[in-house]
């Protein structure tokens, strides 16, 4: 059995949320509407269904703000789709609570970890659009002064805030979460990463690496992703990669030694790794997932060492 520990962990998505978008101190939604006038797709749950013995609802916002109130203005479209743990009626669902706090403080902050999902996912929506406006919409406001032409105007006026987050099966004992975000506030393209998230089915708490990998079998571990890894490069690029020189060719591992990625998915009979672009490969290669058997690295696992 995966045993949870209760232990702090800092933010994923939170670090940038703290630095950028949480310029203020927490705005409620009747504040923050009262600043400027949206297109909004009301929040609300999706649907729901069930994974293992879990009821799961998604909450939705699709908001939309435009520079100066103006229809045909740059704007900052936010789509937001959360899975969450939906609580038993019959009794105070401690681990329910548990896990969707720490998801929405994972992903939104610590002002949101406290909210329900619904309010946290449509305030911290309307928080990001109204800083938007804040960071950009004065610079706008001179482009119109200069009468500008629309085509003439930065691409980056125009933002957009795309997560989602889904709860998933595993191991009996686990709770796999995805959080997938895009965000573009100009650039080359737009940033797009992953987090994978566990936590213990019973407690609610979240499994960290440490918990599940003690640190004395990490180098065992990291000999077992570098086999996956070479496989990988290898079927990606259509060339031969048999040791760790082949790897830096194609510009893998070359600013950084191989790592067990502390985002990881527990399934019944493996173990998955998530490494996002730049992590330990180009931007070109995309997101590099690496996957053991359970039973390759028996000794590695906390709770299934083999007899």
């Amino acid at each position: 059995m995966f045993l949870g520990k209760d232990m702090k962990r800092k933010s994923i998505f939170a670090k940038a949320s703290d630095n950028r978008r949480m310029k203020h101190p927490f705005l409620t939604t009747a504040v923050v509407a009262i600043l400027f006038a949206v297109s909004v797709l009301p929040t609300g749950c999706d649907g729901g269904k069930a994974v293992g013995n879990r009821s799961v609802r998604q909450a939705v916002t699709d908001i939309r703000a435009h520079l100066l109130d103006d229809a045909e203005a740059p704007s900052c479209h936010v789509l937001i789709r959360h899975d969450y743990l939906l609580a038993t009626e019959s009794v105070a669902d401690s681990v329910a609570q548990r896990v969707n706090r720490t998801m929405q403080e994972l992903l939104f902050g610590k002002a949101y970890a406290m909210l329900s999902p619904e309010v946290a996912v449509d305030s911290f929506a309307r928080v990001y659009l109204t800083n938007y406006r804040e960071d950009v919409e004065s610079f706008y406001r001179e482009d119109v002064a200069k009468s500008t032409p629309q085509e003439e105007l930065p691409s980056w006026y125009n933002y957009e805030y795309s997560l989602s987050t889904r709860c998933e099966s595993g191991h009996e004992d686990v709770l796999n979460i995805t959080a997938d975000l895009m965000e573009y506030t100009g650039g080359a393209h737009p940033n797009s990463q992953s987090r994978w998230i566990c936590f213990d089915r019973s407690t609610g708490h979240r499994l960290t690496l440490e918990d599940v990998f003690p640190k004395e079998n990490n180098e065992a571990v990291c000999q077992a992703l570098l086999h996956v890894l070479m496989e990988h490069v290898a079927h990606l690029t259509d060339s031969p990669v048999q040791s760790p020189e082949d790897l830096h060719r194609d510009g893998v591992l070359t600013y950084t030694d191989l790592y067990v990625s502390e985002y990881f998915r527990i399934t019944t009979d493996s173990v998955s790794f998530l490494y996002n672009p730049y992590d330990i490969a180009p931007y070109s290669m995309g997101a590099i997932v690496l996957t053991l058997p359970h039973t390759a690295i028996p000794d590695c696992l906390v709770g299934q060492s083999q007899p």
